[in-house]
């Protein structure tokens, strides 16, 4: 999987919202699949995981509106 195509995955929840992006990481971790990632596999899941805790570990328990 190329490295690109995560990023694109990753901005693409992200574009979603604060809110949507902490309840798609919600549905991952209980093994549910978000429509954006489909097409990928559960490992490449995984890492797009561990992405969006990264980006929003930056915000704590509040969101930017």
């Amino acid at each position: 999987m190329r490295k690109i195509s995560i990023d694109a995955s990753v901005e693409a929840i992200c574009i979603k919202g604060c809110k949507e992006v902490r309840r798609d990481i919600q549905l991952l971790e209980a093994g549910i699949t978000p429509p954006e990632l489909s097409h990928h596999t559960k490992q490449v899941q995984i890492r797009i995981l561990e992405e969006l805790k990264v980006i929003m570990s930056v915000y704590g328990d509040k969101c930017r509106i």
